[in-house]
């Protein structure tokens, strides 16, 4: 099953650069998901490019980036985590939380 995962990071917490009307930084987006039986069905790793418009980022306060990643699990219980790294200052933070994925059952069935 796909588990959709949202990381919101505050604009304000980024260190960007400004041209050409956007500024721009770059972050590494560690996913990891840990089941009852001590595996680890996901070990994702990303560099994403933050690109954020001037006028949007001069209102700073309250402004998010946010990125989607999609991670593959099977039904059971996991320990999700998620790292940020923002690469141009090396700032990182995490974030882990207990998740239950649930069997679908298909409509009709």
């Amino acid at each position: 099953m796909l588990v959709p995962v949202r990381v919101r990071i505050p604009i304000s917490k980024l260190y960007l650069t400004p041209k050409d009307g956007v500024r721009t930084g770059s972050l590494r987006l560690f996913v990891v998901a840990g089941g009852e039986a001590g595996e680890t069905p996901v070990r994702e790793t990303r560099v994403v490019t933050v690109e954020i418009p001037e006028a949007e980022a001069a209102a700073g306060t309250g402004r998010e980036y946010v990125h989607d990643v999609g991670i593959t699990l099977k039904p059971g219980s996991y320990a999700v985590g998620v790292g940020v790294r923002d690469e141009a200052v090396s700032v990182m933070s995490y974030l882990r939380k207990e998740i239950e994925v649930k069997t679908v059952v298909a409509a009709g069935k």
